[in-house]
């Protein structure tokens, strides 16, 4: 190896007391512990080294020999730093990958997203490293975004156009739940709390598909038809989590009738009915049809008074029950309270702007219930 001049020696002694890193007399220190500019003086250094006509080889052998082991990688990549910007990692990271947003910084970022949905302004991943780069100053991957907006509780999520008139924010929907609870108060035991509720099933925007050739053919064709009915089912959960009432589906559609005159068409649909009603462990009085028995042409069925009078008198209503609703007309009945006259004791409304994030139907039983069926 060709002389190396005293200084150079002098230069690394120094360099390995200005470390952070501490070691004992026996250790190495690899490329990812050096410091910063340690690294800019080993790329300066190299380059001055390559200039008297060494090789590199000869210098990388030189500071792992010094206590420093640098892959050439590394080496190469700290020199063509030096040569386009005077310095071995760029100015605004300072440890070779983009710097950690601090906790004050991180509040800023979720502010300034939440600023752009309160004014119903879209937001995506390349907005806010625009925002980063702006308002902080540092440069930061999409990736690097997303990481940040989902450890902070944010998602894709599908947007829709707001209509004209007067939006509530969140801020001010809180604002009356909490109103809302504080001015009903619920003293009673959780055996004879329960919350009541309409929902829907309806496949009138499914789409069947099936595998078929490809190409110029015609359009495959299925047996089955997409059912034109929809269905209204009556949901009543209990506070305690006991199970007194399951849900009773009721519905305009035929095929769920058994009292009609047997055919082979109809044994055929029974049999189906019953097959799915077993796999799914639905006592069959839980689907109840009520239309006319000839002529209906009726396919949706609404939420109204008479379903909570078929749903309860099937059940009962226990004495001394309070039960929480939305405040939708189908609890009014001649202008009296509907549930109050099928013997609840007590009868408390959800504010309707609110009634989602308070109803306990809509919360753990409607959105769970759909998405699985």
């Amino acid at each position: 190896m060709s002389f190396f001049p005293i200084f150079f020696t002098i230069s690394l002694s120094l360099m390995k007391r200005h470390s952070e890193v501490k070691e004992d007399s026996s250790d190495v220190q690899t490329s990812v512990e050096i410091d910063a500019e340690v690294k800019t003086a080993f790329a300066k250094m190299y380059l001055a080294w390559k200039a008297r006509g060494n090789k590199k080889a000869d210098f990388l052998l030189f500071l792992s020999e010094s206590g420093y082991s640098v892959p050439e990688s590394s080496l190469t990549r700290w020199v063509a730093g030096v040569k386009q910007q005077g310095t071995a990692l760029p100015q605004n990271t300072g440890a070779g990958r983009p710097r950690t947003l601090s906790e004050e910084e991180t509040r800023i970022v979720v502010g300034y997203v939440l600023d752009r949905n309160s004014k119903k302004q879209e937001v995506h991943l390349d907005t806010v490293q625009m925002f980063i780069r702006d308002f902080f100053n540092t440069d930061v991957t999409l990736r690097t975004v997303l990481n940040y907006l989902s450890v902070q509780g944010f998602s894709s999520r599908v947007a829709k156009g707001s209509s004209a008139g007067f939006q509530l924010d969140m801020t001010t929907l809180s604002h009356i739940s909490h109103q809302w609870l504080q001015s009903s108060p619920l003293r009673c035991p959780r055996s004879l709390l329960c919350s009541v509720d309409f929902t829907f099933t309806s496949h009138r925007t499914d789409r069947r598909l099936t595998y078929a050739l490809k190409g110029g053919g015609p359009q495959p064709l299925v047996e089955e038809l997409i059912s034109r009915f929809t269905n209204c089912i009556v949901t009543c959960i209990w506070a305690d989590g006991i199970n007194r009432t399951p849900s009773v589906l009721y519905s305009y559609n035929q095929e769920f009738r058994s009292d009609r005159p047997r055919t082979a068409r109809r044994d055929a649909q029974l049999e189906k009915l019953e097959h799915t009603l077993e796999l799914f462990n639905v006592n069959p009085t839980r689907v109840v049809y009520v239309g006319e028995k000839k002529g209906e042409s009726r396919t949706y069925v609404p939420e109204s008074p008479g379903l909570l009078h078929f749903f309860f008198e099937k059940f009962k209503v226990p004495p001394q029950c309070t039960v929480l609703s939305d405040n939708g007309k189908s609890f009014q009945e001649d202008q009296e309270d509907v549930l109050i006259k099928l013997g609840f004791s007590s009868h408390h409304r959800y504010p309707a702007v609110v009634h989602q994030y308070l109803s306990p139907n809509d919360n753990k039983l409607h959105g769970a219930a759909k998405h699985k069926w």
